[in-house]
């Protein structure tokens, strides 16, 4: 039996909430939203109740904003897949998210194909790391969840972070590659 990967979505707004729990549900995925929050304290309640697989979490949000949850949530759920859908293009969100391991970054509004494609690698990596969805393995967050030319921009990133002129731009124009790709 195909395991049914739980899957918590985090916006302060309901209409996202909504939208990305509907386009969820339209995969041909064995995927349950189990639950719903509207700010990061909401959220971490919900995640060490349910336990998630996967959550998807805005960056602007009253109380606990996302990068700060984030960093809580893998304290109690460090096997946790966490996607980044925001608003928000400013590279210093992309880098601190990139410092936290999250495993994408999209910018609002969703286009359904990319969701479901990042949603695929995600379970994909899911189904490499756990037996069943009862027994939830401490997941390896290193460099195979990246993709090779991310797992580059990343260690670019991590060496450079301190010069003030490193930029989105910077580093799309070293690695040949378009800027949206890197959040």
């Amino acid at each position: 039996m195909t395991p049914m990967w739980k899957v918590l979505i985090t916006d302060d707004e309901p209409k996202i909430r909504k939208g990305l729990k509907k386009i969820i549900q339209s995969f041909d995925i064995e995927l349950d939203v189990v639950g719903e929050a509207e700010d990061g304290e909401m959220a971490l309640e919900l995640a060490q109740e349910l336990k998630p697989h996967i959550l998807l979490v805005d960056i602007n949000m009253p109380f606990l904003n996302g990068l700060a949850f984030i960093e809580e949530v893998y304290k109690i759920l460090p096997q946790a897949i966490v996607i980044i859908i925001t608003g928000y293009d400013d590279f210093h969100y992309a880098q601190k998210a990139i410092k936290l391991q999250v495993f994408d970054y999209v910018l609002k509004p969703v286009n359904p194909k990319e969701l479901k494609d990042i949603i695929s690698k995600v379970i994909d990596n899911l189904e490499k790391h756990h037996t069943s969805t009862d027994e939830v393995d401490t997941l390896d967050r290193d460099i195979e969840l990246y993709s090779p030319i991310v797992a580059l921009a990343k260690n670019h990133i991590d060496n450079h972070y301190m010069q003030e002129d490193l930029s989105l731009q910077e580093i799309a124009d070293k690695f040949d590659i378009s800027p949206s790709y890197l959040v």
